[in-house]
């Protein structure tokens, strides 16, 4: 979109010259970012461009389920290191790598790693 490339988009620019503007208002007016759309490219320029903590209010791990919309553990580390939140996603294709099999367990596993 005009602020910058989602996950499953085919620029990875990061943020637009609009966007880095967007997001110095955002928090210069106290909006909490959310980065759970985001493309990489997208996620570091956001932590590059800002300074106050930011979210992604539903997105899970990685490195449990290899999703690209799921958060790599250095991302994850980064977001806690900022005092930003994660909320979990419990859409399947997000929580198993087989999403016909997820369950509530695969919840679980996501909570659990996160919390570690």
């Amino acid at each position: 979109n005009e602020i910058g490339s989602g996950v499953l988009s085919k620029d990875k620019c990061g943020l637009t010259d609009f966007g880095k503007l967007a997001i110095s208002e955002m928090e210069k007016y106290g909006i909490v970012i959310d980065i759970s759309h985001a493309g990489d490219e997208l996620f570091y320029d956001v932590v590059n461009q800002t300074n106050k903590p930011f979210i992604a209010t539903h997105s899970n791990s990685r490195t449990v389920t290899r999703n690209p919309r799921n958060l790599t553990d250095e991302q994850i580390k980064i977001i806690i290191s900022r005092g930003g939140i994660i909320g979990l996603n419990l859409h399947n294709a997000f929580l198993n790598n087989n999403p016909d099999k997820a369950c509530t367990e695969d919840i679980l596993r996501h909570c659990e790693y996160m919390l570690s």
